[in-house]
């Protein structure tokens, strides 16, 4: 029998689990581009915090963006 328009979506299984995966890959970046302004604040010779912040969190979203297009 064909899905009419009004029918519901049948329910993700895996909806949880993708959300908690997205929400835990959001809190590890946070930590990491921390974690890199602090570095580069403790020994700026290495480059301005602000820069280097903005450079890690564009790699990640880059790496992000690779993964999720892979699915």
């Amino acid at each position: 029998m064909a899905a009419l328009p009004e029918d519901p979506r049948p329910k993700d299984p895996n909806q949880d689990t993708r959300l908690y995966l997205l929400l835990l890959t959001i809190l590890i970046s946070l930590v990491v581009v921390t974690g890199t302004i602090y570095l580069s604040y403790q020994h700026p010779r290495l480059a301005t915090p602000i820069q280097t912040g903005g450079m890690v969190a564009t790699v990640l979203m880059a790496c992000a963006a690779v993964v999720i297009d892979r699915r």
